[in-house]
């Protein structure tokens, strides 16, 4: 199984996730990989009774390079601030429209998707909320599983030494 059939696997796992109370608001990621780099494309389906104002992504890897190269469709902007680890989608001269879909915001990254969520703000200032698929975890180099086995092996045989030593009978 290739890289990209876990992606869409786990953005399919992650929209399905979405409760049908939450799901009044779509958001519909997509992700490629390429030249170790994660490319997302992210379209929102307002579902819901008014037009949204802002749509915001949380549980983003916290560093400045997370999220680059953030594009938003015309009428609409973008904005990522890596110190809450936080990408905002909003209004411009358009607005997520009831009824409609909005999109593609694209962006790229060299961090992995995973399970983060999601918060629109509609023009009332009600909330809504649910899962997203989002930039959140490193991708590790070969060499970083070497060391992480070794590490796991080590732990092991440390567990068993100790776990001899208490169980032995002169104790």
């Amino acid at each position: 199984m290739n890289l990209r059939h876990c992606i869409t696997g786990l953005a399919l796992l992650a929209l399905s996730a979405l409760s049908p109370a939450r799901a009044q608001l779509l958001v519909e990621p997509t992700v490629s990989a390429s030249a170790g780099m994660f490319h997302y494309s992210y379209a929102f389906q307002n579902n819901t009774s008014a037009d949204i104002s802002v749509i915001t992504l949380a549980g983003l890897f916290p560093s400045a390079n997370a999220v680059q190269n953030l594009f938003a469709p015309s009428g609409f902007d973008a904005f990522f601030d890596p110190g809450v680890a936080l990408l905002s989608f909003f209004e411009d001269t358009q607005t997520f429209a009831i009824g409609t879909s909005s999109g593609p915001f694209t962006f790229d990254s060299p961090y992995a998707p995973g399970g983060g969520s999601f918060e629109a703000v509609d023009i009332n200032g009600m909330l809504s909320s649910g899962s997203a698929l989002v930039p959140m975890s490193a991708v590790p180099e070969p060499s970083t599983y070497a060391i992480l086995g070794s590490v796991v092996l080590i732990g092991l045989v440390l567990h068993r030494k100790v776990r001899r030593s208490s169980s032995s009978p002169c104790n």
